[in-house]
């Protein structure tokens, strides 16, 4: 195809694409990329961003446009090895597949002097062809003159007609001084950096007030820099320097929300919030977070609707996906909880916590295998997290018992069908052997318990493990490392009064079921009947009487005082239970356990 056919057909493309009757549904997808400075000066760097930073500024609040993060884009850039240079047609091209932009906004630009040459190129990502190239050629203090024309012509192809909240907007100059804003591109661009300077940051863009006493947006982006370094007295001092000047600006409330907001004053940040809505209808980030602080708050429809409204307006904003998965996690949803956590997963693949919330809504619903993917996913990258090797360890268990169940209900049924699905399950690699389900969640509850001290579970259950595999001492040692994490966890006391039988240590045994009438008297108090390994005694009668030889050489003592009115409480004689109380409070009156219960008795 000639270059003549290929322009004429990008030019009635992008008259189709703008017409209003063509997208009466979606959005137009513009991306603001970057220019290319040929002369690759230095000195000038800050114009690229600077370019972008007006156009999206004035772009982004239009309601019939969509204007991808930057971020978005950066990636993909990254992803193509660009690193400075021009950006061409097939370039352009890639950059839609990836983030469904339809139409690309660069060029390049040099100064001569005083002078600023800008070659403008809007380009069709359906095939990387030129719809619209211009040249400026104007002063450098003209940059702003140059920013309003292009996203007039841009206004133009679309044939968009403002609102005149959104003409305000467009309109809107952030300053006329292009050395204020040279130090508000410089200080914006070092606050981007991961090594970044506060110092650096605050003093460009305090200059850029110096030379500007009303570069509102440089208030903002310094009460942002405080905010961001946990200044938050400095932050709100500059959001508030705005609100007195000009209260129908919205950003310095949206950044006074998030104060709020971390401070967890959430009815004021919500309030906030809703004033950039008012302001700027077309901002989807406030709406993200009225949603979020909305289910923090179990608002949970009207946290939908907000999200809702995050997304129509940014439908590749990773965190509003993310947060509608929490909504429906918390409500129990789990199922719609996925469908969100996917989306949040493919458009942010980085994000662990979602990969591991993902996980968790697998294993609620019972879908043991895509949990366990989604495990093995994050240990891949994070080997030793706590909550992922425990997630994994009882996700392989239960995976492994559900197959179980599965045969054994076909076996019942039909022979020839549990046949079938043994061969389908060892295709697939679903069905492993006991003892090596075992060893992988014996590795996995091991590292999750070494990488996070205290972390309860993970040691129980690998004694669990340790003890379902019949490595009897390496489960006493974890049964007794959960104990001292909680030293009332009845379940490791019983399961550890257990062991002892099966390794026929009757005295072990018979103490350990001692103290689980101590900590709570309640688990017996229906069935104190012990095994035949003790001779089916009566574990309260044991202890009662042990209680009554302490109690006659000791009347005043404590401990005995307290289990003893415990098990008075548990066999329900109330009155005994209460006088017993009562004498532990004279013993101690600070006693809190007894107060407790004292307080409950006589409540009654």
């Amino acid at each position: 195809m000639s270059k003549f056919w290929l322009y004429i057909f990008s030019v009635l493309f992008a008259m189709l694409f703008f017409s209003n009757a063509a997208v009466a549904v979606e959005k137009r997808s513009i991306g603001i990329l970057p220019f290319e400075n040929l002369k690759n000066e230095q000195r000038y760097e800050w114009i690229n961003f600077g370019l972008q930073y007006l156009l999206s500024n004035k772009l982004a609040n239009v309601s019939a446009f969509y204007v991808p993060d930057q971020s978005i884009i950066k990636k993909v850039l990254a992803e193509s090895a660009f690193s400075s240079g021009k950006i061409n047609g097939d370039l352009v091209y890639r950059i839609g597949r990836e983030t469904g932009i339809n139409i690309g906004i660069t060029g390049s630009y040099a100064t001569n002097g005083q002078n600023l040459i800008i070659n403008l190129n809007v380009v069709n990502s359906f095939n990387g062809a030129s719809i619209l190239s211009k040249q400026y050629s104007q002063t450098l203090n003209d940059i702003f003159s140059i920013a309003d024309d292009i996203a007039q012509n841009i206004l133009n192809l679309a044939a968009v007609t403002l609102t005149p909240q959104e003409q305000a907007i467009v309109s809107r100059r952030i300053t006329s001084s292009p050395k204020a804003f040279e130090y508000f591109c410089l200080g914006y661009i070092e606050n981007e950096k991961a090594n970044k300077q506060m110092e650096i940051i605050t003093g460009l863009f305090r200059q850029a007030i110096r030379e500007d006493s009303k570069f509102w947006e440089a208030f903002y982006n310094l009460g942002i820099a405080y905010f961001n370094n946990h200044e938050y007295d400095n932050a709100l001092q500059q959001f508030d320097i705005i609100i007195k000047s000009l209260p129908n600006f919205e950003k310095p409330y949206f950044g006074r929300a998030l104060i709020y907001m971390r401070k967890e004053d959430y009815n004021r940040a919500k309030a906030d919030f809703t004033k950039v809505t008012e302001f700027n209808p077309n901002d989807y980030k406030p709406f993200y977070y009225l949603g979020s602080l909305s289910g923090k708050l179990k608002q949970y429809k009207e946290a939908e609707d907000y999200l809702n409204k995050a997304t129509e307006l940014n439908p590749d904003f990773a965190d509003t996906y993310a947060e509608m998965g929490n909504i429906f996690f918390d409500q129990n949803l789990f199922r719609q909880a996925i469908t969100h956590y996917k989306r949040a997963a493919e458009l942010d693949p980085s994000n662990y916590t979602v990969k591991q919330k993902l996980g968790e809504s697998y294993y609620r619903v019972q879908t043991y295998y895509s949990a366990y993917a989604e495990f093995k996913k994050i240990l891949e990258v994070y080997p030793t997290d706590p909550a992922a090797n425990f997630m994994l360890g009882i996700t392989a268990y239960k995976q492994a018992v559900l197959s179980e169940l599965i045969e054994a209900f076909l076996e019942m049924f039909d022979p020839n069908l549990a046949e079938e699905q043994r061969q389908r399950s060892k295709a697939g690699s679903s069905v492993r052997e006991r003892t090596d389900v075992y060893h992988e969640m014996a590795r996995s509850f091991y590292t999750a318990q070494k990488a996070s001290n205290g972390f309860l579970e993970a040691t129980f259950n690998l004694a669990l493990t340790y003890h379902e595999m019949n490595q009897l001492d390496s489960a006493k040692i974890y049964y007794e490392k959960s104990i001292q994490i909680q030293p009332d966890l009845i379940r490791a006391h019983i399961k550890l009064a257990k062991l002892y039988e099966e390794k026929g240590e009757k005295g072990k045994s018979l103490a350990k079921y001692k103290e689980v009438v101590e900590i709570d008297p309640t688990y017996f108090a229906v069935h104190p009947t012990l095994g035949p390994f003790h001779n089916y005694i009566n574990i309260i009668e044991v202890v009662l009487s042990d209680l009554d030889k302490v109690l006659k050489e000791r009347p005043e003592d404590l401990s005995a005082n307290l289990t003893l009115a415990k098990i008075y409480y548990a066999q329900g004689f109330h009155g005994k239970a209460a006088n017993v109380f009562r004498k532990v409070l004279t013993i101690n009156p600070n006693e809190p356990e007894a107060k407790k219960m004292l307080a409950q008795l006589e409540r009654r």
